[in-house]
């Protein structure tokens, strides 16, 4: 029994704190940005494009999570197969970042995610009598890092990492613009 009421009242200790922060409880950010596809199979990438949303809700002045859900293309190129691949990733993905300074012109960020990806994979040979093109498709829970800073409370700067499992060959780096809305200090 006390064993629960300690609990109990530290929880309750924890989300009044949380409330007697004077921030913006809820922001969205939407934005762009370019994709860095990771050349670990030895063969030439091409950066690409992403667009993307996000909400997310402030806990407080050093701690936020969010749900982001993104959409990035890119190229490989498989001159062995006589092949170009066209990626295209849709993302969902839940971060958790951590503020380390709060001030008025800026502030930096930094955290981790987890998600799931859902890839398109689009294959187009060339050298042949007629063009031929195959699809692949796949779906991988994946994890991410990002950090970055945030101007004025309304414009994001982001660098990205994305690790997907067991899909080492999408891997990607990626930084991206996003403008803010909503979540500003009261």
């Amino acid at each position: 029994m006390r064993k629960n009421v300690l609990l109990l009242s530290l929880f309750l200790t924890f989300f009044q704190f949380m409330s007697a922060q004077r921030i913006g409880r809820i922001e969205f950010e939407v934005g762009g940005g370019e994709v860095c596809p990771i050349n670990n199979l030895g063969r030439p990438a091409y950066n690409g494009a992403l667009i993307f949303g996000e909400i997310r809700y402030n806990f407080n002045p050093k701690f936020d999570l969010g749900m982001n859900v993104m959409h990035s293309a890119y190229d490989r190129d498989y001159v062995d197969e006589h092949s170009i691949h066209s990626v295209r990733d849709y993302n969902i993905t839940v971060f958790a970042d951590y503020n380390l300074r709060q001030s008025e012109l800026a502030n930096v960020f930094f955290g981790p995610g987890i998600g799931w990806t859902y890839t398109y994979e689009r294959t187009n040979f060339y050298g042949w009598d007629e063009d031929q093109s195959i699809a692949g498709r796949g779906s991988l829970p994946m994890l991410a890092a990002r950090m970055g800073i945030e101007f004025l409370d309304k414009l994001r700067v982001s660098f990205l990492y994305q690790i997907p499992y067991d899909g080492y060959k999408y891997q990607y780096t990626a930084i991206s613009i996003g403008l803010v809305f909503g979540g500003k200090k009261k």
